[in-house]
């Protein structure tokens, strides 16, 4: 009786270990996803022992059995072994084996005790190992984002995130793998957009600039000057990031939340005062903000062609956007970020000992050289990239930074030379192809201007000489009298600009070859001379005339 009491204590003891390892499991994997404990199952029913039946009859109160759920867990599995085998036998049914297999009661209750034991120390280990493996992959799937990395959505629609062994997700490589990930985060904010302002509403600038950049590479710069230049309104990306736990994280070098800085950039973008144009100063970053810019082009055409026809046309014009590159190499990078450091901190101690002025506030990538280092980085990775991949889809602009302001504003000037056959409907470039285009006139105007000078002096050369006299005479006294401004407008209706068409030609071919700046217009003026008698109106005659508008470097003081 002695050994029958000491196995009850025993399963006894082993029901309530795989009872609390059921408990601890079932509590940490509540929270992982199906696929992620699917195959952990997978892999613990490969590697699990085979419990050995005890050769005995059925006790007379199974335990019921439970079917496995789709997701089972390692601990689940070796349950559900344990149920799918005899259970252990009850007193009366050991009694009957015992009847027809006699043996010791010494050695029975000491087989009893050590197999219940060794099944509940088995039990205590597996629930106790399969808890912290849940744990552990509990917290690796709940870790937040780093560097920037968008948290992906995951389910049925949304394929799983690819990590590393330490389970850190990499939105980088599933982007490129998969687009759907970066439209979804686009699809939630598009629908707050239209959900905000209404989609009547919604009218995007007519022309976007995104000016990206090397840190150090003189995007702010750049931006002051382009908006200058075409008359945009800047839009610094730094400047929507303004909530504490933002400017915590740009401190770091890292980036925030992808769809939330696409929503921020969004809703100024719709405000009226950026109606005719924006330069976006430092967007996109990464590779989801990449597909955002391509979808919200898409976005736009739709738009366009939704409202085409309609008396809300002129709020969705067809989308002009530019990718501008300013690269410059790592070390001229980390070098530039350090000067600008160094200068803040130096305007800051002035601002401090003196008391005048305002403190301005210091990156920590502008002070120390390893997050410098970080910054370029992530932008070699984050951004360069997948900015590469708009190069087919939209104006690419890639400006090597290097060298002066001046320079670099040089380059930036000729790269946005006019545009048509990619700016403006195929339609319209083809009307508008047929005029000649400024750069053709002017390039080859030297070379023309020379052919004509000579031209007329080999079959006009008395006419010639009479147009050198007039510009002697009438000409030049007044010039001379402007040199400290360089320029001068001469008045003329001398009879040989009228009777002679080539005359007029000559005498700017004449001061052009000679260095002046000359445009010409033909002016009429009215002579007042008399009243008439009978009607006492005032008669006039009319007088032309010939205005020449001449400019030439100023003479220095």
């Amino acid at each position: 009786m002695f050994s029958f009491q000491r196995a009850a204590v025993g399963r006894l003891a082993c029901s309530r270990a795989l009872a609390y390892g059921k408990q601890a499991v079932g509590l940490a994997f509540a929270r992982t996803s199906r696929a992620a404990l699917s195959a952990t199952s997978i892999a613990a029913r490969s590697s699990a022992p085979t419990p050995e039946p005890e050769q005995a009859a059925p006790t007379s109160e199974p335990a019921p059995a439970t079917p496995l759920p789709e997701h089972e867990t390692p601990l689940a599995a070796q349950k559900a072994k344990h149920k799918r085998s005899p259970p252990p036998p009850s007193s009366s049914s050991r009694a009957a084996s015992d009847k027809r297999a006699p043996r010791s009661p010494s050695s029975s209750a000491a087989s009893s005790s050590a197999s219940s034991s060794t099944s509940s120390a088995k039990a205590k280990a597996r629930a106790e190992a399969g808890a912290t493996t849940a744990a552990q992959n509990t917290a690796k799937m709940t870790d937040g984002p780093k560097h920037g990395v968008t948290p992906t959505p995951t389910g049925p629609s949304c394929p799983l995130v690819p990590s590393d062994k330490d389970g850190n997700m990499h939105a980088s490589r599933d982007v490129h793998d998969n687009p759907d990930v970066a439209r979804s985060i686009f699809d939630a904010m598009w629908r707050r957009l239209e959900k905000q302002f209404g989609r009547h509403n919604l009218h995007f600038p007519k022309e976007t600039i995104f000016l990206n950049g090397a840190p150090g590479s003189g995007k702010g710069t750049m931006a002051e000057y382009l908006c200058k230049d075409r008359h945009l309104v800047h839009i610094a990306t730094s400047d929507l990031l303004q909530s504490p736990q933002m400017l915590e994280m740009k401190k770091k070098g890292k980036l925030v939340d992808d769809g939330e800085v696409f929503f921020l950039l969004a809703r100024t973008m719709l405000q009226p005062k950026n109606k005719f144009g924006v330069v976006v100063d430092g967007f996109p970053r990464t590779r989801v903000q990449v597909e955002c810019v391509k979808l919200l082009h898409e976005k736009m055409i739709e738009l366009n062609r939704e409202f085409h026809n309609t008396d809300l046309s002129e709020h969705f014009p067809r989308p002009k956007f530019h990718m501008v590159m300013l690269y410059i190499e790592e070390e001229e990078s980390i070098k530039r970020q350090m000067i600008r450091g160094a200068k803040i901190a130096l305007h800051n101690d002035m601002v401090l000992k003196s008391g005048e002025g305002e403190v301005k506030e210091a990156r920590n990538t502008d002070q120390n050289d390893q997050l410098a280092r970080e910054r370029y980085r992530i932008f070699r990775e984050n951004g360069y990239e997948p900015l590469k991949t708009l190069r087919s889809f939209f104006n690419y602009h890639f400006i090597a930074a290097d060298g002066t302001v001046e320079e670099v504003r040089k380059r930036v000037e000729k790269e946005f030379q006019y545009q048509s056959s990619l700016e403006l409907q195929d339609s319209t470039y083809e009307v508008l192809d047929t005029l000649p285009r400024a750069e053709d006139l002017t390039k080859f105007y030297r070379q023309t201007l020379v052919k004509d000078l000579d031209d007329f002096q080999a079959r006009h050369p008395k006419l010639l000489k009479q147009v050198i006299q007039v510009v002697q005479s009438e000409f030049f006294p007044q010039i001379r009298l402007c040199t400290s401004s360089g320029h001068v407008h001469v008045r003329t209706d001398n009879e040989i600009f009228f009777a002679h068409k080539k005359a007029l030609k000559m005498a700017i071919c004449l001061l052009s070859e000679r260095g002046f700046e000359v445009s010409v217009s033909r002016e009429s003026e009215r002579e007042y001379h008399s009243v008439d008698p009978d009607t006492h109106e005032l008669l006039y005659d009319v007088k032309q005339s010939y205005v020449f508008e001449i400019g030439f470097p100023k003479a220095t003081m």
